[in-house]
């Protein structure tokens, strides 16, 4: 081989390897944080501007009750760095090991949280969980098909609405309703009254088409049902999508449940910068009132009220008056007596009556 052959075969050996290493850098995989959310719970814009401010992919999973995030996380199969419990579910994965706690140095956004949520939550000093969003459960139906409609649950009670109605797939929310209708506490441990709110959910079962968490939405949209036990987020959605339906939403006149959301990352996340860089990213006034008008719920975040639209600021299923509101109660951990709550909630699915 002559000396030019050589060199020609050196200079070209070397641009093959300066090609593979540039493709090798351009295909090279972005880092993901891998997130466990509830269905449409988060504004897609947002999260498109994440990824391109920290050059990462997020990759979503969804669930559709507080149970099943529960179930998986106990099952060791979960595989995520950042999750979204409702609060008094957070309590329980808290106390079991499988969420950790937080450095606060790393989220300077924790500034912006709102002291008066942060009060009536069991995490009050955001040791290991940051409100994302609240938001209350209430009644959503076609004015209409629903004649003479009163803001009560005794409405699941109508017999004329048979079969075109639906509750929440979800014990607490359900026999929560109850709880309240019969003037007791959605966090009562007594097993009195939790069979007697079983009961009247029994009288309720006789009426709904099925006890449904996701196609309620559908379902009232389409016409399919005329009224649902839903969340306010979810009905309003379908009011803006379906503006020449006569949707209307209200919170019952014996109160409701209500629930914050929780920013939580679980024990064996593996990529914990970007998992913090997200909390953070999401308490960032500007950000929150963008997903707090998307999603349709309270990012609980001082700093991002004065740029909410008066018209969002004025919705009285977002912000109920005080009256209303008082008699709402935040979903707390009830310990042991869950297993009642259970034991109940597979009476009510399986049988006609509870004696």
């Amino acid at each position: 081989m002559s000396r030019k052959t050589k060199t020609s075969f050196a200079i070209r050996m070397a641009m093959l390897v300066g090609v593979a290493l540039f493709l090798s850098a351009g295909c090279a995989e972005k880092p993901k944080l891998m997130l466990y959310n509830w269905d449409a719970y988060i504004d897609p814009d947002l999260v498109k501007a994440f990824e391109k401010e920290f050059k990462c992919k997020v990759v979503q999973d969804t669930f559709d009750s507080n149970e099943m995030l529960e179930a998986k996380m106990k099952s060791g199969a979960a595989n995520y760095d950042i999750i979204v419990p409702s609060s008094y579910v957070t309590e329980r994965l808290y106390k079991q090991g499988l969420i950790q706690k937080l450095d606060h140095s790393l989220i300077p956004n924790l500034q912006h949280v709102d002291q008066d949520i942060l009060a009536q939550l069991p995490d009050g000093d955001m040791e290991h969980s940051v409100p994302y969003m609240m938001g209350y459960a209430a009644i959503g139906y076609n004015a209409d098909q629903v004649k003479g409609f009163e803001a009560t649950w005794r409405m699941f009670e109508r017999g004329d609405l048979k079969n075109r109605v639906t509750l929440l797939n979800d014990l607490r929310e359900v026999i929560g309703a109850a709880l309240l209708t019969l003037g007791y506490s959605v966090n009562t441990r007594s097993e009195a009254e939790i069979k007697e709110a079983a009961q009247l959910v029994m009288k309720w079962k006789q009426t709904i088409a099925k006890f449904e968490n996701e196609q309620y939405k559908n379902g009232l949209a389409s016409g399919e049902y005329f009224m649902v036990q839903g969340y306010v987020c979810d009905m309003l959605q379908v009011q803006e999508e379906n503006p020449k339906k006569n949707i209307e939403i209200a919170i019952p006149q014996e109160g409701t449940t209500f629930a914050v959301d929780m920013l939580v990352i679980p024990a064996g996340a593996k990529n914990l910068e970007l998992a913090y860089a997200f909390i953070n990213f999401l308490h960032d006034p500007e950000i929150a009132a963008q997903n707090t008008e998307w999603v349709c719920q309270v990012c609980p975040n001082s700093a991002s009220y004065p740029l909410l639209d008066k018209e969002f600021l004025e919705n009285d299923v977002l912000f109920p008056d005080p009256e209303l509101k008082a008699k709402c109660e935040l979903l707390e951990d009830i310990g042991d007596a869950i297993a009642i709550y259970n034991r109940y909630w597979d009476l009510i699915k399986t049988r006609d009556s509870i004696d």
